[in-house]
């Protein structure tokens, strides 16, 4: 490189050799001493630049790069870098949106979707975050991944939820109450189960919560009923 900086190739080899030893300050002071001293700046460059701004907690450095690079062909490794600095920036919709993006181009890449349901479990989205978190899962094979089996574990009360609702969805009234029965057994404070049960009674009495003093009572009565049977069924 130092004997012939401009020769095809040697730029790319060299960040090539630099990016798989992980050295990510030597790969950005190459790619911008490339730039600013010789006019280099090849393709992939502004995803390489700003993977390793990224690699080094530069957040706010990398963003430009990441953008830009999203806009290039092939941008797939881009938009999961740039999910991870809008992450960092609170920006989590957007961060979603960027590591769907990342999973659907890469296939084989589980830690897209381990970040989005890292994101969707941190937005109060449990059931969205399991789908995400069991497609990470599926694609760590055979591998034993901590952090998946981690986060699914925290996701378990979602499980009963994804039960409710796809019994909803097929017609299955009586199913979904078997799910939400035993999703309460297992998670008997759990606030969204709790709360889901309280929908699916209102949806069945639609009278019931409408403000006044009596009906909050009979809905509370009713709920409480509800639980009952549902454990004597049990």
């Amino acid at each position: 490189m130092q004997r012939h900086p401009t020769q095809p190739g040697v730029l790319e080899r060299m960040v090539m050799v630099l990016r798989q030893q992980e050295q990510w300050p030597a790969v950005q002071a190459l790619l911008l001493e490339a730039r600013n001293r010789y006019g280099l700046w090849p393709d992939g460059s502004d995803l390489l630049l700003g993977q390793s701004l990224v690699e080094q907690g530069q957040m706010e450095g990398a963003r430009a790069y990441l953008e830009t690079a999203c806009l290039e062909e092939g941008a797939s490794w881009a938009h999961h870098f740039l999910g991870k600095v809008l992450r960092s920036c609170g920006e989590l919709e957007a961060a979603i949106e960027q590591q769907q993006l990342a999973s659907e181009a890469l296939p084989g890449f589980l830690w897209a979707p381990y970040e989005a349901a890292e994101l969707l479990w941190q937005l109060g989205r449990p059931v969205e975050a399991l789908l995400e978190a069991k497609e990470a899962e599926r694609r760590s094979g055979p591998a034993d991944h901590a952090l998946i089996e981690a986060l699914l574990e925290q996701l378990q009360p979602a499980q009963a939820l994804l039960a409710v609702e796809r019994c909803l969805e097929q017609g299955d009234q009586a199913g979904a109450e078997r799910a939400l029965r035993q999703g309460l057994r297992a998670h008997p404070q759990e606030a969204q189960l709790l709360a889901r049960a309280g929908e699916l009674l209102r949806e069945s009495e639609p009278d019931l919560g409408d403000g006044r003093l009596d009906g909050i009572e009979r809905e509370l009565d009713a709920l409480e009923s509800l639980l009952d049977a549902l454990e004597q069924q049990g």
